[in-house]
């Protein structure tokens, strides 16, 4: 069982195939069970094509456009200045605030002989000297006889001194083939009014239409579209610019991006999270097959493609430490990166919150670069699918626990109408009042703590108080000589609460030792309290109850009572992954029987002989018959006991510390529980995921 239960943890998906496609992200390996599912395969096989092509793609637009023009050809070119270092905006512009103004072409030079970019030597290409150059209002514009390509630009600050405050902290380029027609001027003028940052891509002015080509600050964005249509590969930005104070300063401005800046942010993450999408995808199709044990678990896959993809933005981010604002945004966009992968390796319950965490973090991250890159609101892509699916799970997760209900509602019915007669009747009510009083006597309820634990080693306590121990450990040792040879005395009876069980082989062995010493606590119980079993109905309709004392000495007859089995593997494996954090500790119930009885008055004269039998201890009293919420019970009623068998014979076989579970219950509401109702219980449980 416990090899069993290691290929569930590793991976594969027992125990959730049977819950609705919403439960099992609130189990304890959401991403495992997910991948099993079709609809989660078909969404991440579409993940894998969107990440892969785009990855593959963008490296090749990239070689594509690294060997051609980056604009053009244009034969006018304009600069014009939008906000200047003092704050000037509008008609308070009344020059471009630069001293000269041209492109840079394919070869990298800037068309003035006298300035070679040093980008590139090895193109041979006539350097280019514009035919026209003129300064108008707040632009600057230059023209050339034939239409050129460019990839870039270059300007020169002003080269008189005192003129600091009139250098362009923001300012635009544009192109045209069309003659402007200048007239008096008027038409290139500033407008009062306008913002200094423009979201237009093409204007009027002069006579002219112009193409937006250029801004003092750019990004890089998925250049699939650039493959197929003509629009360029970079977003222009509304960022400023800070021009150096030295006048008369040669500034260039390159649209060609390093291979390393591009490759590390827009080519690797993507075929990072492709090829882990895809590795999950194959390990879900073949969770169930004898390959599964060879191929990696789900979680970890994704946690692996998420966690290089953030690694592969941090070296972006490194590779470009020499333009700021291509940092910020790496180093921010990654943030979700890095919270999801973290979020896959701590996979639990709790998935569905670190899923609106990285929605939530992603929508806010890019609608803070949104707004300080372009002064606008936007949403990514990524943020979109989060949300979708931050809404859509609970929302299904809402319609399966109403679906549950819904099929339970019948049986709820019955259970609140036989509750409310009952309640009816003066002695019942007096009754439920004593039985609550005996519960508050106990002292023990639902909230006490309770799990499986192992026995205290004497051998591991402090000095002081193990000799006091060893006494104690001392028969044990004898029962046990193999303890003794493995170095390690355990006490009998005493659980560590430090060392919980983990294996569910012990636990099973405990409890199959542990249930025959309860079945027959539980005959003696039932004989001094008038306690009845379920027996064979013998073909009859209903079901059929005897009191234990009547059959008790009947061979026949107690060969026909319906003894409680012990809990199934599947299940307490479907337990562990939806409902115990995977925590074998928290299976409390392996070992198990129940008592019926008439009446209430049986039923606390048996609740008050388990409490004071020596044999047992009783851990805690779980629901009892009181005043709860129908909706949290589905309206049945029961008294639920956790108790330790502690008498010699259960020490004796080691059993002594494995908590079991006895249930006592009235007749009226045994009889109701049939196996069409069972079997809608059953249903219910998988469609929430319990």
């Amino acid at each position: 069982l416990d090899a069993r239960w290691d290929s569930v943890k590793r991976g594969m998906t027992e125990g959730l195939g049977s819950s609705s496609h919403s439960s099992i992200f609130f189990a304890t390996h959401p991403i495992t069970a997910a991948s099993a599912r079709w609809p989660f395969q078909v969404f991440l096989t579409i993940i894998v094509a969107y990440t892969l092509c785009s990855g593959v793609l963008s490296s090749i637009a990239y070689q594509t456009h690294a060997n051609s023009a980056s604009l053009g050809p244009f034969q006018y070119f304009r600069l014009e200045t939008r906000l200047t270092r003092n704050g000037s905006t509008g008609e308070a512009i009344w020059s471009p605030g630069v001293s000269d103004f041209g492109i840079i072409g394919p070869s990298g030079c800037t068309g003035n002989t006298a300035l070679i970019h040093k980008m590139s030597h090895h193109h041979e290409e006539q350097l280019w000297t514009p035919q026209d150059s003129f300064q108008i209002g707040s632009s600057f514009v230059i023209g050339f006889s034939t239409p050129r390509e460019m990839d870039g630009w270059y300007l020169r600050t002003a080269s008189q001194g005192g003129s600091e405050g009139a250098d362009p902290s923001f300012f635009t380029v544009w192109a045209t083939n069309e003659a402007p027609q200048i007239g008096d001027g008027s038409c290139g003028l500033a407008r009062d009014g306008e913002n200094w940052f423009v979201d237009a891509t093409t204007i009027e002015w002069c006579g002219a239409t112009w193409d937006r080509v250029g801004t003092p600050k750019w990004r890089y964005t998925a250049p699939i579209q650039s493959l197929f249509m003509e629009v360029p590969w970079w977003d222009l930005l509304a960022l400023l610019v800070d021009l150096p104070l030295e006048r008369g300063r040669l500034e260039t401005f390159l649209l060609k991006p390093a291979w390393y800046t591009f490759h590390f942010w827009w080519i690797l993450p993507h075929l990072f999270i492709g090829l882990s999408a895809l590795l999950t995808v194959v390990s879900g199709v073949f969770s169930n097959k004898p390959i599964a044990k060879y191929l990696p678990a789900p979680h970890k896959t994704l946690a692996l493609g998420f966690g290089s993809a953030w690694l592969s933005a941090m070296l972006s981010a490194c590779f470009t430490a020499d333009i700021p604002h291509l940092v910020i945004e790496v180093l921010f966009a990654s943030v979700p990166l890095l919270w999801q992968a973290v979020w896959c390796v701590f996979q639990g319950p709790k998935f569905i919150f670190g899923l609106w965490g990285f929605t939530l973090l992603d929508l806010a991250i890019w609608g803070a670069l949104c707004f300080w890159m372009w002064h606008s609101v936007c949403v990514n892509n990524t943020g979109l699918i989060g949300l979708i699916f931050s809404v859509g799970i609970p929302i299904g997760r809402q319609r399966a626990l109403w679906l549950s209900k819904k099929l339970l509602r019948q049986d709820q019915m019955r259970y609140e109408g036989l509750w409310r007669t009952l309640m009816a009747n003066k002695d019942g009510v007096a009754c439920i009042e004593h039985l609550t009083k005996v519960v508050r006597m106990i002292g023990l309820d639902d909230k006490n703590y309770c799990r499986q634990h192992n026995r205290l080693r004497a051998d591991n306590l402090p000095p002081q108080l193990r000799a006091k121990s060893m006494s104690n450990a001392a028969p044990n040792l004898a029962a046990n000589p193999l303890f003794a040879d493995l170095g390690r005395m355990y006490l009998q009876g005493r659980p560590d609460s430090n060392s919980q069980v983990t294996s569910c082989n012990q636990l099973y062995a405990q409890a199959a030792l542990a249930n025959l010493l309860l079945s027959e606590r539980v005959k003696v119980w039932a004989e001094m309290s008038q306690g009845m079993f379920r027996v064979d109905s013998e073909g009859s309709e209903g079901q059929k109850f005897a009191k234990w004392r009547d059959i008790k000495d009947d061979p026949n007859m107690v060969a026909k009572v319906h003894w409680t089995h012990m809990k199934r593997h599947g299940r307490a494996i479907e337990k562990l992954l939806r409902s115990y954090q995977n925590s074998p500790s928290k299976l409390l119930d392996i070992s198990r029987n129940s008592v019926i009885f008439e009446n209430m008055t049986h039923l606390t004269n048996c609740l008050g002989i388990i409490v004071t039998d020596e044999n047992v201890r009783v851990e805690r009293l779980k629901k009892g018959y009181r005043q709860t919420d129908p909706e949290e019970t589905e309206g049945y009623r029961d008294v639920c006991i956790n108790l330790r068998i502690i008498n010699k014979q259960a020490q004796g076989v080691g059993a002594e510390l494995h908590i079991c579970e006895v249930q006592l219950l009235l007749l009226e509401f045994a009889a109701l529980k049939t196996f069409q109702g069972h079997q809608r219980y059953v249903s219910a449980r998988n469609t929430r995921g319990t």
